[in-house]
């Protein structure tokens, strides 16, 4: 089944989430989503990261306080495709998980309501950087962020009916 297929019988951010998750992994070797919280991005899931208890990324946060690539990506709402040496990045992230062969990273927001939600994160691992369909996820994170939206909006008026 297709993501935008998948995507209609889901409704809850960290099931939306976990299909565009899925759909990095078929690129990145090592991909994780991040929930966005006031002061911090918070792991949720990941691929290629490791498994279950030795997965270094469960329980992972990466503070918001200063100047990041991240932060960019969250104010701005806008993805990142590239290398990058950000200290936040080297010390909240790689310091964790490892450091890839190379610094080329995916940083892609799902939006809600203009608001930047979870931002999915994949990088290459051990592999050299290879071609990245970047338009298309960049398709498929508009798509979720519209359903998630559409979410909102029919609770919204499920309410309203109720009262």
């Amino acid at each position: 089944m297709g993501l935008f297929t998948a995507l209609q019988t889901r409704e809850k951010l960290t099931d939306i989430s976990h299909l565009l998750l899925q759909s990095f992994s078929q690129v990145f070797e090592r991909s994780i989503v991040f929930f966005v919280l006031p002061e911090a991005l918070a792991a949720d899931r990941a691929f290629g990261v490791g498994s279950g208890r030795n997965d270094p990324s469960m329980g992972l946060k990466i503070p918001l306080v200063s100047y990041s690539v991240f932060r960019d990506v969250i104010e701005g709402g806008e993805p990142f495709f590239g290398e990058s040496d950000d200290e936040v990045l080297r010390e909240g992230l790689f310091a964790r998980i490892g450091m890839p062969l190379r610094q080329t990273i995916f940083l892609l927001p799902l939006k809600c309501l203009g608001q930047v939600r979870a931002i999915i994160y994949g990088d290459f691992g051990g592999k050299n950087v290879s071609p990245v369909p970047v338009e298309f996820f960049q398709i498929e994170v508009q798509h979720a962020g519209l359903r998630l939206e559409n979410t909102m909006y029919r609770e919204q008026i499920l309410k309203s009916m109720q009262k």
